[in-house]
């Protein structure tokens, strides 16, 4: 079974970007996707209650509908089964502050939004060690 990497981010072209990246980089992996804060607390809730398989890593964008990155990546820390689940902050902020707090808030990396598809597959290969296992 390929590892499962759920990507929370209203933006469908990063969607699309990232799938294409991970397969241009040679990196077979499982993509779920989540449009908002709350579809994405949806999926989680249900992989660590067993009715879908825990996902390897989440990728998180901060500003989005409903609930956002800040607050969804609060409530998967409190979750045991997310504890040792890498969550990467995907972002178009620059703003310091943010990733200061997303990094206390215990997020594993923060990650401004790559520019170009070239970028987006150096990203993707950078995942590679968080899917290891």
């Amino acid at each position: 079974m390929r590892p499962i990497v759920l990507m929370v981010d209203d933006n469908l072209g990063d969607h699309q970007l990232l799938t294409l990246a991970f397969d241009e980089a040679g990196i077979a992996v499982e993509v779920r996707f989540a449009t908002d804060g709350y579809e994405g607390q949806k999926l989680l809730r249900a992989m660590t209650d067993g009715r879908e398989p825990l996902c390897r890593l989440v990728l998180l964008d901060l500003n989005m509908p409903r609930i956002n990155g800040r607050e969804l990546l609060g409530w998967a820390r409190t979750l045991p089964a997310l504890r040792d689940v890498p969550i990467v902050v995907l972002t178009s902020s620059q703003i310091r502050k943010d990733r200061d707090d997303c990094l206390a808030g215990g997020a594993t990396a923060f990650q401004i939004k790559p520019f170009d598809f070239n970028e987006y597959v150096t990203f993707a290969r950078s995942l590679s060690t968080f899917l290891a296992g």
